[in-house]
């Protein structure tokens, strides 16, 4: 019944706003629900019912899963839950031009390796934008961010840049710049996807005892870059010290044919000519020389 109530409510509300739900707990869309009815526990599994009462459009997993570019606010979200930023969360309901947030209290945390991701995450984040629901009933509450009805939107300027985004967990160049526009000759980003599924959440954390370990994504997940060439006896050397578990990225200027696929839990990784020729090495400042790219640089780091 509390599922229909909402339904009334959101009925008579413009239906060109957008609503995100919270929260995102899992990549494959399939949730899970506890509503105590007459404290037998009665739930709910499955790929999601909502969109059949609720007449705004909603940032669901169930729309947009398998499209690369249609589940970057997935990757996002879900990183920014993860980390708890709520600074982050702030700049992607501004990208996504997102409404309302709709917290369902019922949904429950089935993943392991995403328990991080749960109700009280998407409270705290709330409470901390200072949000007041504007609509409450049991375990369902809605919160309105912006004032804006109108379902497509003009920006009043963008920046025009040349970066790859694509399945980012932090959009770097939109937390820099605001509404962008990517594809054309601009501002250069060329470590703009550090932060994709090659490398989640990464940061730079220098190991005292292993030099290899510079950053790190997880407890278990590291990088390391270099401009030396990798061999596979230096990838040996490494894969010893390594712990039960733990996984590494290896960033190089070049490497040995026989480094790829050496070991499971070792990927190799070669930095595009483009980048390294717009930074400075053994410099104590680390300027970066990072201007604009030629067409004919910009097809030989594709090509690389």
């Amino acid at each position: 019944d509390v599922y229909f109530q909402m339904f009334d409510w959101l009925n008579t509300q413009p239906k060109q706003t957008r609503i995100v739900k919270l929260p995102v707990t899992t990549y494959w869309g399939w949730v899970y629900q506890n509503w105590p009815i007459n404290d037998l526990g009665q739930g709910y599994q499955g790929a999601g019912f909502s969109w059949f009462g609720i007449p705004q459009p909603t940032m669901d997993r169930e729309f947009d899963r398998w499209v690369d570019t249609n589940e970057f606010f997935y990757h996002e979200i879900d990183a920014a839950l993860k980390e708890k930023d709520t600074i982050k969360m702030s700049n992607i309901f501004q990208k996504y031009d997102i409404d309302y947030i709709l917290l369902d209290q019922s949904t429950l945390n089935t993943e392991k390796q995403n328990l991080l991701v749960d109700v009280a995450t998407s409270q705290q984040i709330i409470s901390e934008l200072k949000l007041s629901p504007v609509w409450q009933k049991d375990f369902l509450s809605i919160y309105q961010l912006t004032s804006d009805k109108t379902f497509l939107t003009i920006p009043k300027s963008y920046t025009l840049v040349e970066g790859e985004n694509s399945q980012v967990r932090q959009d770097t160049i939109f937390a820099h710049q605001g509404n962008y526009i990517t594809g054309l000759s601009g501002m250069i980003y060329p470590f703009a996807n550090l932060t994709s599924e090659i490398v989640d959440h990464l940061k730079y954390l220098p190991d005292e005892n292993f030099y290899w370990k510079q950053g790190k994504s997880t407890e278990t997940d590291y990088i390391f870059t270099t401009t030396n060439f990798i061999t596979a006896e230096q990838l040996d050397a490494i894969h010893s010290e390594m712990k039960e578990g733990e996984s590494l990225l290896v960033c190089a200027k070049a490497f040995a044919p026989e480094c790829e696929n050496h070991f499971s839990n070792i990927t190799v990784k070669k930095i595009p000519q483009m980048i390294l020729g717009r930074c400075e090495f053994s410099k104590d400042n680390y300027d970066l020389n990072i201007i604009k790219a030629t067409e004919a640089e910009a097809e030989e780091a594709n090509e690389e």
